[in-house]
């Protein structure tokens, strides 16, 4: 799949995650998605006020 080149688009792998889940970071605002037959399907829509290392645990 081609990802569209915007420099302000961060796309990263949740860690130690086993369902291959993934997370566009936009701000204070986290997307959680994974692909489902080459298609993103959203998850969950965050808000992140402040980061720890327990935030993303019980997704």
């Amino acid at each position: 799949m081609n990802w569209p080149d915007i420099k302000q688009l961060v796309i990263e792998n949740l860690t130690d995650d086993k369902e291959n889940r993934k997370k566009l970071v936009i701000g204070h605002y986290r997307v959680i998605w994974k692909l489902i037959k080459d298609e993103p399907i959203i998850i969950e829509i965050m808000e992140v006020l402040r980061r720890t290392t327990t935030t993303y645990k019980k997704r």
